[in-house]
């Protein structure tokens, strides 16, 4: 399972040692804190420094809760980043898309967009999918798991930055659910009480089955809609296009 150069330390002189270790430029992350808070890409030590003093002064979590103190140092992953959104049931783990993003706010990491289908070749969402089906088998997460992986697409192949077992966050599951029919909270529910998720595809945009009047003329706005099962591996939006939403 392809990854990131990591350390993880609370000390100082441990994470400037690390760093050096992995080398600049790398990211800075709390492990305990959530939407991005606080993670930095730091190009230098006084850039670690002062990166690793904001954390410290942000002794609680966004809930309150006392945050542990230590530091995620992360190799820099070139390329883009993608998600993949996974149904897990009974040892079968299905592919409902892939999602890319929109980055800004450097060095900070803020997601300003999501994309759903992303805008990617077949061989890069492919190579995308394997890689987080790879990390969820490998993690045993094939059973009663909806899943939220996250991917960098590097020049070195891709490369797997999280691996969150519940659903994307960001209004993702409503990109889905708009473009594919897929209810991802009720899939959710229905692995976690040991139910086959009821995640077939029905005509994009319909939150219940529609009457067969009111999908012929709304199959007319559409170029293509999803395929029948679990698992779509490419779902577009009205007119083609892909459907997109902000973060």
């Amino acid at each position: 399972m392809a990854g990131p150069r990591f350390a993880v330390h609370e000390e100082a002189a441990e994470l400037v040692r690390a760093a050096r270790e992995i080398g600049y430029p790398l990211v800075v992350k709390p492990v305990d804190l959530c939407a991005g808070m606080f993670v930095r890409r730091v190009d230098d030590e006084e850039q670690l420094a002062a990166a690793v003093g904001a954390l410290a002064g942000f002794p609680v979590n966004a809930r309150g809760q006392r945050r542990v103190p230590a530091v995620l140092l992360e190799e820099l992953l070139d390329g883009p980043e993608v998600s993949v959104e996974t149904v897990s049931h009974a040892g079968a783990v299905h592919v409902i898309g892939v999602t890319d993003k929109s980055v800004g706010g450097a060095p900070a990491f803020i997601e300003t967009g999501h994309m759903f289908p992303a805008a990617l070749s077949a061989a890069d969402a492919d190579a995308a999918e394997q890689t987080a089906l790879g990390a969820l088998k490998a993690l045993g997460l094939t059973d009663g798991v909806v899943a939220h992986t996250e991917i960098k697409l590097t020049s070195a192949g891709p490369r797997v930055v999280e691996v969150n077992p519940r659903p994307a966050g960001n209004r993702i599951t409503e990109l889905v659910r708009h473009v594919t029919g897929i209810d991802l909270a009720a899939a959710f529910v229905d692995v976690s009480l040991g139910r086959a998720p009821t995640c077939g595809a029905r005509t994009p945009g319909c939150a219940a089955p529609p009457s067969a009047s009111w999908c012929r003329r709304r199959r007319a706005r559409w170029r293509r809609w999803t395929v029948s099962g679990c698992g779509p591996r490419r779902t577009y939006s009205r007119r083609g296009s892909p459907s997109r939403g902000g973060g």
